[in-house]
């Protein structure tokens, strides 16, 4: 999808078999580094029966249980309905403030579970290896289904009362959302099972897959609303979970294993060849993570983790809020299954997004980011629900072209060799900072009686990553090799 991705990927290929981040860069940004893998696997014939099985056994699990936490907009109205915190409200008022507060909090929780994850993950998967990722992402994301299905049942009286189920959903939130993050750092090991020619396309849905998955509570609600039980739904997905992960591991034995194996060692002796460096790569390439943390391009990707990633993760716990607001219980929640639907959508533009990428470079391209989180927070504050469908389509692709811009510029700028580690850092910080997404919201609340003043400081968030993107285009001017477009 890039001119010559192998120019970012071969001075750091040295650390091959150490490098956890590695994956999720080469998952998210198949646009730096679809290429060079397949340069550094001639060594690493691969392709077969079996391993085909395992990438499409791996792509399978990976759209059913890596991410439907971020699918919380149809999570919350079957809970609600189902009477989980009912007895936080007056009979009068089935759905208050405090109710919804502490359904805001429960998604947090397992978000910031999900994000946190993935940054202990990316600091452990080269020690770990895939058949650990999967055994484990498949028995925490079980294990939480079925306690999600479990706790919080209804009493005598026909309400759920607070005090007894609130840790035990907020538990099962932070297995769903670990697992989940166990899963999606596997599911950027499977594209190295492939012929070369196959690479980005594996890699390419392996990232797809993952934003795809938020699409599948949308089937949990629809069960629940043909008259299935919570307990019922819940209980067969973790079946379901647990079954498929079981096989998946089982599946990597043997040629699977072997091939990785051997394309880390190919990746290895590639490194040893080429780890003088050039100055055609960008000029972080083969620097300690300690001077690579002291650079503009660190304090720019960390404002962009820390501002844009908890705008998106901010609006994926809030909309439903907003809707129900505007009206949308009245429509059966139809606007939040849209909203829940468009979000895999992008993926059929991501083409666009690659030409955007290559044609233009990160600094356009992050103004384009921009200005789509612009459009949907001042959609979000006007009193229209017809109008949040514009909304809706500005955040699908901000949030599709945010996520694809910022580990490319990860991968290119900072290489393969400390992709890992550098995306840990980031990801650390972005997942404490979403625990504030909850406060920030009940405040909205409680003092504006919506969420609008939500929207506001999204939009003010917008104006660090303005005034650092001027300066990153005046830098990439002067040091143009560190621009995706000189590819």
């Amino acid at each position: 999808m890039m001119k010559e991705p192998a120019r970012i990927d071969e001075p750091d290929a040295e650390d091959g078999r150490k490098d956890g981040g590695d994956d999720l860069a080469e998952s998210d940004v198949a646009l730096s580094s679809t290429e060079a893998a397949p340069e550094e696997r001639n060594d690493a014939q691969a392709g077969g029966l079996r391993q085909w099985a395992t990438v499409i056994l791996g792509l399978l699990v990976t759209v059913l249980f890596s991410g439907p936490i971020f699918g919380w907009a149809s999570w919350q109205p079957m809970l609600e309905e189902d009477g989980v915190y009912r007895d936080l409200c007056d009979s009068s008022e089935p759905l208050c403030e405090a109710r919804s507060s502490r359904m805001v909090l429960l998604y947090t929780v397992g978000q910031m579970a999900a994000t946190m994850g993935l940054a202990v993950v990316s600091f452990v998967t080269d020690r770990a290896g895939p058949v650990f990722l999967v055994l484990t992402g498949g028995l925490l994301a079980s294990a939480g289904l079925l306690v999600m299905g479990q706790g919080g049942q209804l009493d005598g009286e026909g309400s759920t009362g607070p005090a007894e189920e609130v840790d035990v959903l907020q538990i099962a939130t932070i297995l769903i959302g670990a697992g989940g993050a166990c899963l999606i750092m596997h599911a950027m090991k499977l594209a190295f099972l492939v012929q070369p020619r196959y690479f980005p396309i594996v890699m390419t849905f392996a990232n797809c897959l993952v934003d795809a998955s938020a699409v599948v509570p949308v089937g949990f609600y629809q069960s629940y609303r043909m008259g299935l039980s919570r307990s019922s739904i819940f209980g067969f997905y973790a079946a379901l979970c647990l079954g498929l992960t079981a096989l998946l591991s089982l599946s990597w034995c043997g040629p699977p294993l072997r091939t990785l194996e051997a394309c880390n060692a190919a990746e290895l002796r590639a490194g040893e060849e080429v780890e003088a460096g050039s100055s055609k790569h960008p000029r972080l390439h083969g620097l300690s993570v300690k001077r690579q943390c002291a650079s503009l391009e660190f304090a720019f990707i960390m404002v962009v983790f820390t501002t844009q990633v908890f705008t998106s993760n901010s609006y994926l716990g809030y909309n439903k809020l907003l809707l129900e607001t505007l009206g949308d219980a009245e429509t059966d929640y139809a606007y939040v299954q849209i909203f829940t639907a468009l979000l895999p959508a992008s993926a059929l533009l991501a083409p666009l997004y690659s030409l955007l990428l290559s044609k233009k470079g990160f600094a356009a391209t992050f103004f384009v980011v921009i200005f789509l989180n612009i459009t949907w927070n001042t959609v979000a504050l006007v009193p229209s629900l017809q109008l949040q469908l514009m909304g809706f389509i500005a955040f699908t692709n901000f949030r599709a072209l945010l996520f694809s811009t910022a580990f490319s510029f990860l991968g290119h700028t900072f290489g393969n060799r400390t992709f890992g580690t550098i995306n840990g850092l980031c990801s650390l910080v972005t997942g404490g900072l979403s625990f504030l997404i909850w406060p920030c919201t009940d405040l909205s609340q409680r003092f504006f009686g919506s969420v609008s003043a939500m929207s506001v400081l999204l939009l003010a968030l917008c104006l660090p990553l303005i005034l650092l993107n001027f300066r990153l285009a005046q830098f990439l001017r002067k040091y143009p090799a560190g621009d995706v477009r000189s590819q």
